[in-house]
This record gives C-alpha cells, structure tokens and sequence, in this order.
C-alpha cells in the first residue's frame, strides 16, 4: 500500500521552519511586513501629497478672503445709501392735521472736511403712538479708533456711529422744482425740490451714488 493511501504526509514542525528560512534567504518568500525603504518612501509622498493638499487650500482661503474684503466697500455704501434713503428721503413730511410741521427749510447742507453734512427734519409717524417732529444730521467722519463711519446725531444729541467704513458723504446735485440737476453751491436755496444725489465713498476708493427722492417736494437751503 502507497504512502498516499495512509493521508497527508505530515511535515516536521523544525523541518518546516528550516523550509522557510531557506526559501526566504533565496528570496522565495517575502517576510511580513513593511521594510525601511518602504515606510521612507510611503512617508515622503504622504509629506509631499499633504502639502500639496495645503497649498491649494491656502490659496482657496486667500482668494476668499481678497474677494471678501472687495465686496465689503460695497456693502457699507449700499447699507449707507439705503438707510439715508429711508430718513433724508422724509424730509418735509408732515401728517395731515399736525398742527406744528417741520422746521423750514426741512433740508439743510452744510460744507464740511469729508463732504457734507446733511441735516433734515420731518414729522415721523411711523410708529405707534403719537407723531414726532425730528431733526437729524447726517456726516461722515473718524471714530477715535480710526475707522471711518456714517454718523447720524438727532436733534442736539451727539452723533452716533450708523454705518461703518464711509469715508465721505457729500449732495453732488439737486432736483429742482422743475426737474433740473442744479449744483449746490454756497448760498443758494432750492423751493420744492424733488430729489437729492448723493455721493458715498469709501476709504479703499470706491464710491456709491444714491438718488433720493423727496416726497414732500421740501425747501432745500446750502449754507453759505
């Protein structure tokens, strides 16, 4: 009878590891695990993927961050412009049997370092309660920190910081009572003007002009 017919031949366990030692010093088996050369060469391109991986995500921040600090002029102008729209653009506004209007004239301009100051006065009611005569003035200007702002003072108050990064406000024309752009030098009186144009300018350069209408058609005066 054949050794087969008896089962698998059984294989002594010093015999088999002098099998292996052979066949790794021949090269015929590869030990387990990772040689130096090959952890060196797996940690150089992981170093060199990883700063690639930096590289571009650094230059996505920076670029988010140059358009965000293009976009933010003109956020502050278009806030500026909006805001002054919704209180200059009430000047003369008097309620139907208030007794005691506006002062006159209800649109003051008055020539200052960063432009003009703007002071208008208005009935306001739109709020609850009882209608208020105001007057409020409006001014670019620095704060003590440096940083440009839109100022707004009401009445004999101080004046209040409203939007910042304005650096200039001034009134480039005025809508006459017959619809004519009129520049307003010094001295000069508009009746029932329809409209006030506006320059903003922030401190990087850009500027924003803003048309505002004058509802009430009020009495426009530039100091001398």
């Amino acid at each position: 009878m054949s050794a087969a017919a008896w089962g698998p031949t059984v294989v002594a366990p010093w015999r088999a590891r002098r099998s292996a030692r052979l066949a790794a010093r021949r090269g015929l088996v590869r030990p387990e695990g990772l040689t130096l050369v090959e952890v060196l060469v797996a940690l150089a391109v992981a170093s060199l993927l990883l700063g690639v991986v930096s590289a571009v995500l650094g230059s996505a921040r920076a670029a988010g961050a140059a358009e965000e600090r293009a976009v933010e002029p003109w956020r502050a102008l278009d806030l500026a412009a909006e805001l002054l729209a919704e209180e200059v653009g009430l000047a003369g506004h008097e309620p139907y049997g208030l007794q005691d209007g506006a002062t006159e004239p209800a649109v003051v301009v008055r020539l200052v370092a960063t432009g003009h100051a703007l002071g208008v006065a208005f009935v306001d009611d739109r709020l609850a309660g009882p209608a208020v005569v105001r007057s409020l003035r409006f001014e670019a200007g620095t704060d003590p920190r440096g940083e440009h702002q839109l100022y707004r003072a009401s009445g004999g108050g101080s004046r209040q910081p409203l939007v910042e990064g304005v650096a200039g406000l001034a009134v480039e024309a005025v809508v006459d009572a017959a619809g004519a752009l009129a520049q307003p030098a010094p001295g000069r009186a508009f009746p029932s003007a329809r409209a006030l144009v506006l320059r903003l300018s922030a401190p990087s350069g850009e500027e924003r002009v803003a048309v505002v209408p004058l509802g009430a058609r009020p009495d426009v005066m530039v100091e001398p």
